[in-house]
């Protein structure tokens, strides 16, 4: 019986260790007093854990800046070194692979990536070793260097890092996870990339009211996953909530899939049909000009106000709108957390969200915000980096 009391003091310890990390990391102005209270402990109590951590030069005390609104004498906040530890994070996005190194704060310390398409999976698995070694830190560093996190597009299992359901077949019932940690000997986390994004975003950005939103994700597809407490809604074999296998009925009365209407890729190819077509005339020149069809140009003709390019665009962020009033009114998450290169545009966010307010039921505007992230090529890598801080930091 004392053995099993022993076991579970200890059990107790890492877990009290593991909610006080976390609250260090996700709260701006944590102090002592604080978590003692947010967790239900007494000062005693979580002092132990957080005196071991100064002595190990893993968190420090500092007064709080000027952020903090509170009355009287500025508090002892407490926060982590960003050099106590690093990460790597790698994102297989649409248009490219990107690896980066970053400290603890998420902050980019050597970025790389690759344009290529990855389609075959041994190829694919050389590429991103070679990548990672090449953002792989060293010296003291690299004794820090707590593992690597991937998002990868498609269903995942998390726990072994096998692909279920994926762009590539060769990608297919592969043991990436097993394979990475092999050739690196180094800890490899692996999860769907708009999961990753997800939980980077609840890591530092978590949204007034809690952790709980729909983090939107448009690109080549479209996906959005549910966040619960800053815990992905999922099962095992996890997906990212694929909006965009929604089906609806164009006024035309076809029914089509919201990836054919309220996606890059959607818009895409209704811009070339239309310039194959003889529309679009400005849009063509500029194509001939770069020499291809980008999201850039086509956002620099929305900012000059081509007609034609607007109503193509416009169709794409209303069905996009129509989707994501789809999500509210089955689970209204009370944010919407929207990561869109073509929502970065004030025109088009106003087309979505009036496109969602038509038609989404029994909530008045202060009951549901929308939060627009700005355009970063940089996220979905730092975020899998965060992926990783989280599960083989934070929580161990």
């Amino acid at each position: 019986m004392a053995e099993k009391k022993g076991n579970s003091l200890l059990e107790t310890k890492r877990k009290n260790r593991v909610f006080i990390k976390n609250l260090i990391y996700k709260q701006k102005n944590a102090t002592r007093t604080a978590i003692a209270d947010e967790l239900g402990l007494t000062l005693a109590t979580i002092s132990t854990s957080i005196n071991e951590m100064i002595r190990n030069e893993i968190i420090e005390e500092a007064p709080a800046d000027d952020s903090f609104t509170g009355m009287g004498r500025r508090p002892m906040i407490l926060r982590f070194k960003p050099d106590a530890a690093f990460s790597i994070g790698v994102d297989m996005g649409a248009y490219e692979t990107r690896a980066v190194l970053t400290d603890l704060n998420g902050d980019v310390i050597k970025s790389v990536s690759n344009d290529l398409i990855l389609t075959n999976y041994d190829h694919m698995l050389d590429v991103v070793e070679k990548m990672i070694r090449e953002v792989m830190p060293s010296g003291e560093k690299l004794k820090k260097l707590v593992g690597i996190g991937v998002g990868i597009p498609g269903f995942v299992e998390p726990e072994t890092g096998i692909l279920r359901h994926g762009p590539f077949k060769s990608w297919l019932n592969k043991p990436f996870k097993k394979e990475l940690e092999k050739r690196l000997n180094i800890p490899v986390e692996i999860d769907n990339n708009t999961r990753v994004r997800a939980y980077g975003y609840s890591m530092k950005h978590s949204p007034a009211g809690g952790g709980n939103f729909a983090y939107l994700f448009m690109s080549r597809g479209l996906s959005c996953p549910l966040m619960l407490d800053d815990r992905a809604l999922s099962q095992n074999a996890v997906g990212s909530g694929e909006l965009g296998y929604m089906i609806t009925r164009t006024p035309e009365g076809v029914e089509k899939s919201m990836n054919e209407l309220a996606t890059e890729l959607a818009v895409f190819e209704k811009c070339q049909e239309a310039v194959l077509s003889g529309r679009c005339r400005n849009l063509k020149k500029k194509i001939e000009k770069e020499g291809r069809l980008t999201n850039e140009i086509i956002m620099s003709c929305i900012e000059e106000g081509d007609p034609e390019v607007m109503e193509i665009v416009d169709e794409a962020m209303t069905y996009l709108g129509i989707a994501v009033a789809n999500v509210v009114n089955f689970i209204n998450p009370g944010n919407v957390v929207a990561d869109a290169y073509f929502l970065t545009n004030e025109h088009n966010r106003t087309v979505f969200k009036e496109a969602a307010w038509k038609r989404i039921f029994s909530l008045q505007e202060d009951e549901l915000n929308f939060i627009f992230r700005d355009y970063d090529n940089m996220r979905g890598a730092r975020a899998a980096a965060y992926f990783a801080i989280g599960q083989l930091y934070l929580n161990v």
